[in-house]
């Protein structure tokens, strides 16, 4: 007798021109380098791990595994090993945002979509999406917090032209033009946390003092929004507030054997 789940998936050689990109896809434009590599792999060793698909009229959509389709079409075969399945839409949704978090080559913003993606199909809180992920809620809140920056930002962080600390720090400047400003110089010098904030801070100096002076005396009025912005430790990988960063030189040598005895307690 087959069972219900049977029924609802099974394992088999589709064509590839039958594979159609996700519905909705949540990626951005995949680099062409990790797919070149991906596809070295494919070709040295095989799919180590069958795509999933849902038939879709004539077609084969994409649940998961978009970066599989794409390394064999560059290696140029005509098949492709996938777990054909039965599944509702919201199924496919939470399925997809689930398997793409999962998944540790996906980058920083392909992460906040997802996330982004539980919250607003599911109603998730972001303390139910660290929980479903298995990450701590400050990691989910900073990817979250990513999908409202410029796009600007976004694109660099999603290319690895800067760290989601230092995206973080640009997003305390509220004055859009010299944030974009602050990027450019940012993706161009590769810079640190602590360079990008202390150039926030004293461009804020300078408005605070601008304003001072153009109210005849009457005080200088802020017009920074305070607001909480949180980064990863180096060392615990831990998340905590950016205002209580504390900085300490060592090599990278030291720095590994603090972050390995930390491990190691834990």
């Amino acid at each position: 007798m087959t069972s219900i789940k049977q029924k609802r998936e099974e394992y088999r050689e589709i064509p590839l021109d039958e594979v159609i990109e996700p519905d909705g896809r949540l990626r951005m434009a995949i680099p062409d380098e990790q797919i070149e590599t991906l596809a070295n792999s494919i070709q040295e060793y095989g799919l180590r791990q069958a795509i999933e698909v849902v038939k879709d009229r004539s077609k084969y959509q994409i649940v998961y595994g978009e970066r599989r389709v794409l390394a064999h079409r560059k290696l140029g075969l005509k098949t492709i090993w996938a777990k054909v399945v039965v599944l509702k839409k919201e199924e496919i949704i939470l399925i997809r945002a689930l398997e793409n978090v999962a998944r540790s080559e996906l980058t920083p913003i392909e992460e906040a979509v997802s996330f982004g993606t539980l919250k607003d199909e599911f109603g998730f809180t972001s303390e139910q999406i660290a929980k479903k992920v298995g990450r701590t809620f400050g990691n989910v809140k900073r990817r979250l917090d990513l999908l409202r920056m410029a796009p600007g930002v976004q694109k660099a962080v999603h290319e690895g032209k800067i760290s989601v600390g230092v995206a973080e720090a640009l997003w305390r400047c509220r004055d859009e033009a010299h944030q974009e400003y602050l990027l450019d110089l940012s993706i161009e010098h590769g810079v640190t946390v602590a360079v990008v904030r202390g150039w926030v801070e004293q461009h804020e100096k300078e408005k605070r003092a601008k304003k001072g002076d153009n109210t005849g005396g009457g005080g200088i009025e802020s017009t920074f929004e305070p607001k909480t912005t949180y980064i990863t430790c180096e060392v615990c990988d831990g998340g905590f507030d950016v205002m209580k960063m504390e900085h300490m030189a060592v090599c990278p040598g030291c720095k590994k054997e603090i972050k390995n005895a930390i491990q190691k307690q834990s």
